[in-house]
């Protein structure tokens, strides 16, 4: 852990002065990409005195109008207005390469690429544990690329719960570190559970950070108010697609919520809903009833192999040692409506039970056998079994 955070470190010091040795020679600083990578670059470059002067992106649609004060532009009115910026490419591979090859077919020359571990080095919560909240299981979206058969199927092999209780959910919260985050997520939708917005608003006064998604399914008008009163870190709505990959409700009321989620603002100014996605393009009507006031993106993956179909994003087997891009101690974990801790939220077939908080403390479970196993063979190509699940997920990066 120590030579991961002194990695970090020389990788941020480096980044920052090859930025200040291209700002001296250019007129301006353009970070291109506005999602959650380009926003963390851009309060990474803000705290360390660096002023960007816009965001780019390829295609405006599906973008809001601006970031944190910063205008969001298309490269084609960016290049029109003048050409002497360096760019800032803030998008993970294999779409970093894409920029790249489309700075270079303008005769852009100026800019820097992201580096081995830059989404680290920006994250702001990646060195803290995370806990995700699976409120039930089974989620009526049944979406078409989510493993959901798979994990029903695991899960109600042994007599267990099928949804979470409050009880249970303050005794296993109670029992996390402080500086945990409490992400109401999972594998279902958060507000299929009725006592959900008691747990949240639980976890809030008890002073914990919080970052929700949701489809809004099961969430009424009348119940909206008390969650859009409640300070998320973040906030990530599920939409629905033109294929009916996600079997949302779309009705009146689910309308009439969405309008009011992405037209509320934080105290801070920054908008409720910081971004949107989905398993495929959204209908037109849900595209213009956001008209640039939250990004939309879409994009699917296997689930670190656990769904086998040709239309999702895969990876390439890896080998070496390994860094998971979503947490840096493998405490990016999943608890379930029994109190069980699950690894991450690839493990959809429960392959690595880390304990139980109901009747374990958290500490003695992030220090348990199943765990040292994960980081062992994280670390060791020879300590995985074949069918180690870190290997194949689209969130491990191979150390060079």
């Amino acid at each position: 852990m120590v030579r991961w955070l002194d990695m970090i470190a020389e990788e941020k010091e480096r980044y920052l002065k090859d930025v200040a040795k291209e700002a001296e020679k250019r007129h301006g600083i353009v970070i291109y990409g506005a999602g959650g990578y380009g926003k963390n670059l851009a309060r990474f470059l803000q705290e360390n005195g660096f002023k960007p002067r816009a965001f780019c992106v390829t295609e405006l649609k599906g973008n809001r109008r601006e970031e944190y004060g910063i205008p969001i532009r298309s490269l084609k009115d960016i290049l029109e207005e003048r050409q002497d910026d360096v760019y800032l490419i803030a998008a993970e591979s294999p779409k970093n390469q894409a920029i790249i090859g489309t700075l270079k077919e303008h005769g852009i020359t100026s800019y820097i690429d992201i580096t081995p571990h830059f989404f680290q080095m920006l994250d702001i919560v990646y060195f803290r544990p995370i806990v995700e909240i699976t409120s039930r299981v089974g989620c009526s979206m049944r979406c078409r690329y989510c493993p959901q058969d798979l994990f029903i199927k695991k899960y109600k092999s042994v007599e267990r719960p099928m949804t979470m209780s409050f009880d249970t959910f303050k005794t296993c919260i109670d029992k996390l570190p402080k500086e945990a985050i409490i992400d109401f997520a999972g594998f279902a939708e958060p507000f299929l559970n009725p006592h959900i917005i008691d747990m949240m608003e639980y976890a809030y006064d008890k002073g914990r950070d919080l970052r929700l998604y949701t489809t809004l399914t099961g969430l009424s008008l009348k119940e909206l108010e008390r969650v859009l009163n409640i300070p998320f870190l973040s906030v990530v709505l599920h939409l629905p697609d033109k294929k009916h990959c996600a079997n949302i409700p779309i009705t009146d009321e689910y309308f009439k919520m969405l309008d009011i989620c992405i037209s509320t603002t934080k105290e801070d100014g920054q908008p409720f809903v910081d971004h949107a996605n989905a398993q495929c393009e959204p209908p037109p009507e849900i595209l213009e009833r956001i008209d640039g006031r939250v990004r939309v993106t879409w994009d699917v993956i296997d689930w670190a192999g656990n769904i086998d179909t040709p239309e999702v994003r895969t990876s390439e087997e890896k080998n070496g040692s390994l860094l998971c891009a979503m947490s840096a101690n493998q405490n990016h974990n999943i608890l379930l409506p029994d109190g069980s801790l699950l690894l991450c939220c690839m493990d959809w077939g429960m392959n690595y039970v880390l304990g139980n908080l109901l009747t374990d403390s958290y500490e003695n479970i992030m220090k348990g056998r199943t765990i040292s196993r994960v980081r062992v063979a994280m670390e060791e190509e020879n300590a995985r079994p074949g069918n180690f699940l870190c290997k194949k997920c689209t969130s491990a990066i191979e150390v060079k």
